[in-house]
């Protein structure tokens, strides 16, 4: 059953306290454990009838004992509880003392207690279940929120590290890819070195058979010599004929050798280089395009991030730097609303003013309070000084409508130092807001970090490379080498 009760005001200024967000959901717990406890102690003292102060001191100790359900209270939670000197503790004190004396001196003494007089105090107490269920649902929702943006960051960060992950397995991919290369560059290396000696086979081979021919054509100029002078004799000119065709034949058939050695060394290295060159553009296709799609993807997540990050922080500045404008923007208003309809009232009225219609009003902005008080004074001496009264009232007014622009001007500067409320949101905002920021430099360290490993094995993996470019270079001059040798022997 719901129960109300005009008279009882709830005092939850107290309650607007900055929270830590490592005590956050413990005090959650406790509140929502310290009202079920509540409710359930408010729905006994409906049923039982015992004296007041039996009641009192049951209600006393249930709500001073806050360790339910083996849990530990804060130090928040057992001031708001144990403190009898809080406004909703007083005002639940008061209210049924207050209720107790008027119901025992409108009785006889001789009749039995009234448990009636109960009735106040299970009014305050519904109305603190009521306002700490508000301020349970308000510390709920920003934590949802606050549940909100960890989540996203924490899903920012393990997607960082599942594609940190993918460029780590191409990286490993991409090297095995490389020591196979090189294997075949060692393989190709060795190829190069046998068919080095077989070169070096045949050109000593053919040093040989090049001294053969040459003293063969000393002999056979000696003999062509000895011709001119042993013409006369049939026998040695035979002979010599027969050596020399003999020694032609020989000489042709090692040059038709040497001729097929020598084609075969030329294909030999033309394959050599067109597989020299393959290789190199295959590397380096691989290298550029590994290169850029890790450049690429880096520099896009980081955009991704940063983007995100700036949108949800704009959002949310300029969502409650509005609120706040709002707030004061209308308690000012209605200040300057109240006291200009008493201004306009008591001018169109002759004689009599009302003097407790200018007390009641409720003014929270100082210089309005001050000329509440002004107006109040020339109120009191309005019979000797009309006309400096009609002319105050004049100046009044004018000073309203000149305030009234400047705080629309300047709301943020007037709220800074003048609402209490305003100022306990702006500090509560400015936490969260550098709680944000450590999580955003976390963030940011750890893309560093990633960026400085990404660094580490790009360079490794330049130096690789830059190694593989000089060994296949060296090949190239020695084959550039080869050939020209090949050339020259040509």
């Amino acid at each position: 059953m719901d129960h109300h009760h005009p008279q009882s005001r709830i005092n939850l200024d107290h309650l607007y306290e900055r929270y830590d967000l490592a005590d956050y959901l413990k005090q959650q717990k406790e509140i929502e454990n310290s009202l079920s406890v509540a409710f359930d102690e408010v729905s006994q003292l409906s049923d039982i009838s015992i004296n007041d102060e039996e009641l009192i001191n049951n209600d006393d100790r249930h709500f001073k004992q806050l360790n339910v359900n083996n849990v530990d209270s804060s130090e928040l939670t057992n001031n708001l509880l144990n403190n009898t000197s809080t406004p909703i503790r007083k005002n639940a004190y008061e209210n049924c003392n207050t209720s107790d004396d008027d119901e025992n001196s409108s009785k006889p003494h001789h009749l039995g207690y009234n448990h009636r007089s109960l009735k106040p105090c299970h009014f305050d107490k519904d109305q603190i279940s009521n306002s700490l269920l508000l301020e349970n649902d308000k510390l709920s929702k920003q934590m949802s929120m606050l549940e909100g943006k960890c989540a996203k960051i924490d899903f920012n960060y393990k997607s960082l590290e599942v594609q940190f992950q993918q460029l780590i397995n191409e990286k490993k991919k991409y090297l095995t890819q490389i020591d196979q290369m090189q294997l075949e560059i060692e393989m190709l290396q060795t190829k190069l070195d046998d068919e080095r000696r077989q070169r070096e086979n045949l050109s000593k081979r053919e040093i040989f058979l090049e001294s053969q021919i040459d003293s063969l054509e000393e002999s056979l100029s000696e003999h062509r010599k000895s011709d001119f002078i042993t013409r006369s004799n049939d026998t040695q000119e035979k002979m010599l004929n027969s050596l020399k065709l003999k020694h032609e034949k020989e000489i042709n058939a090692l040059r038709t050798e040497i001729d097929e050695l020598n084609q075969k060394l030329i294909d030999k290295d033309d394959d050599q280089m067109a597989k020299t060159e393959s290789y190199r553009q295959k590397f380096e296709m691989i290298r550029s395009n590994l290169k850029k799609e890790m450049k690429e993807q880096m520099d896009k997540e980081n955009k991704i991030a940063k983007e995100k990050y700036r949108t949800e922080l704009m959002k949310s500045f300029d969502q409650t730097v509005i609120d706040l404008k709002n707030d004061w923007q209308q308690q000012l208003n209605n200040d300057v609303a109240q006291i200009i309809d008493w201004i306009e009232i008591n001018m169109r009225a002759d004689d009599n003013f009302n003097h407790e219609q200018l007390s009641n009003i409720s003014v929270k902005y100082e210089p309005l309070r001050l000329l509440c008080q002004c107006l109040q004074s020339s109120v009191n001496e309005r019979d000797s000084r009309i006309q400096m009264q009609i002319y105050r009232f004049r100046e009044s007014k004018q000073q309203l409508e000149e305030i009234l622009l400047e705080s629309k001007m300047s709301v943020s500067n007037i709220s800074s130092n003048n609402s209490d409320k305003g100022q306990l949101m702006y500090e509560d905002f400015k936490m969260a807001l550098n709680k944000i920021n450590e999580e955003n430099k976390l963030i940011n360290h750890k893309l560093t970090k990633y960026k400085t490993h990404y660094y580490i094995l790009e360079k490794k993996h330049r130096q690789e490379v830059e190694s593989l470019n000089n060994k296949i270079s060296k090949l190239e001059r020695e084959l550039t080498q080869n050939c020209s040798s090949n050339g020259k022997f040509r």
